[in-house]
């Protein structure tokens, strides 16, 4: 039965990739868009693209605290690269690579590794909530003011509050988290005890409030590469957008698609212009243009980094 699921998920994902592509065809002008691509400012996409490397230096970091200061750092960073290299071209999941390609090259075993990953995505959800609190203040503001950047500040340290608390009652919480969720009818609260479970396992595995915040820091610092990796390819391409909107859209991007979960190629580019496509931001070239040169810039880091990580871990 999982074999035949996963068998049709493949295939509804390759028709998926197809419709979008025959789509983008019949709309997108590809000789204004590679207008767009030539006329973007490479220097400036030179800038971003290092700030997009050092988010994905951190995601290795992160992920090798996480699971408690193991394996090496370089280890950690080679088969997270096999992993998001793999990920870029192919629909399978990155959180399922990554626990996989580091238990094939490292004494950890899956059943090590999995705790730390669950932890991994509690992290992501919460970086993806201040993403979205974020554009929803600067969409709401005319002008970045003092007063609203201490509201946004009082709200992470809200959120990061109640993520550390959860993090230090994981045994009185999750217990409740099953149960409440088992109250919804397409839910099975059997399914879900084994994942939470694993997530209890790696919230211990982070263990004091204090490697907590470190966690939470390493999270900040990366999606804040990111957020900057998106805000200065608009800038490349030359969007008219004013500071504020600039860096509302590149914090809704991060809600939806942020590096440190991407889509494969085709799907990325037709999420990426069917979300920016209400903000009207510029013509449908551009928009297109700005989707290919941001997965581009990726695709090439990933390979890069994996192809020497192939290298490093045979």
């Amino acid at each position: 039965m999982e074999r035949k699921r996963s068998r049709s998920k493949t295939i509804f994902i390759i028709l998926l990739i197809a419709v979008v592509i025959i789509l983008l065809g019949i709309f997108i002008d590809f000789g204004a868009v590679w207008d767009a691509i030539r006329q973007a400012d490479f220097r400036i996409l030179a800038i971003a693209a290092l700030f997009l490397l050092a988010g994905f230096l951190l995601i290795s970091l992160r992920w090798r605290f996480l699971l408690g200061d193991q394996p090496e750092y370089l280890t950690t960073l080679n088969t997270d690269s096999v992993s998001y290299m793999i990920r870029m071209v192919t629909p399978l999941f990155v959180p399922v690579l990554r626990v996989a390609t580091i238990a094939m090259a490292t004494p950890l075993t899956v059943t090590q590794a999995t705790p730390g990953m669950m932890a991994e995505r509690l992290l992501e959800v919460v970086m993806r909530l201040v993403a979205l609190v974020l554009a929803a203040v600067l969409v709401s503001v005319s002008e970045v003011t003092s007063g609203w950047v201490i509201l946004w500040v009082v709200l992470l340290l809200g959120l990061f509050y109640l993520v550390i608390r959860f993090g230090s009652h994981a045994d009185e919480y999750l217990p409740r988290l099953s149960t409440w969720l088992g109250q919804f009818q397409r839910i099975d609260e059997a399914r879900i005890r084994a994942p939470l479970a694993n997530l209890g396992i790696g919230l211990k595995t982070v263990g004091s409030a204090r490697r907590m915040i470190i966690s939470l820091l390493m999270s900040l610092l990366m999606w804040a590469s990111f957020w900057i990796y998106h805000a200065m390819m608009f800038n490349a391409l030359g969007f008219n957008m004013n500071t504020e909107e600039t860096l509302a859209l590149a914090a809704a991007i991060l809600v939806v698609l942020p590096p440190s979960t991407p889509a494969m190629i085709g799907v990325y580019q037709g999420i990426m212009v069917t979300l920016m496509a209400p903000f009207n931001v510029a013509d449908s070239s551009t928009v297109t243009a700005y989707a290919i040169l941001v997965f581009l810039v990726m695709m090439v880091l990933w390979t890069i980094l994996g192809v020497w990580g192939l290298r490093r871990t045979k």
